[in-house]
């Protein structure tokens, strides 16, 4: 599963910077950096975090992951966990690899 790249998509999807993020997460820069660099796994609190601050579940985290690691289902994810916003971020998604 990709969570790193997922979070990095919707940090980028919400114009937010490393820094916004961790501010409203009240995490470090350091820790999002890490995170989005595959560096660091961010715990059930932190992921909980992120989804409050880019209005998704966690599930929607997940599956957005699973998207991105297996572009072959996403038709199935978006289908299984329709998400308004799930289908732009996948199309956005090579702007930001």
């Amino acid at each position: 599963m990709n969570i790193p790249q997922a979070i990095k998509i919707l940090r980028k999807f919400h114009d937010m910077t490393q820094q916004d993020l961790a501010n409203k997460v009240g995490i470090t820069k350091s820790h999002v950096s890490e995170t989005e660099s595959g560096k660091k796994n961010p715990s059930m609190a932190t992921i909980q975090g992120y989804a409050h601050e880019f209005g998704v579940q966690p599930s929607e985290i997940v599956l957005l992951a699973e998207a991105i690691e297996n572009p072959n289902n996403i038709d199935s994810v978006i289908s299984v966990f329709p998400h308004p916003k799930i289908q732009a971020m996948l199309e956005l998604k090579n702007n930001f690899q």
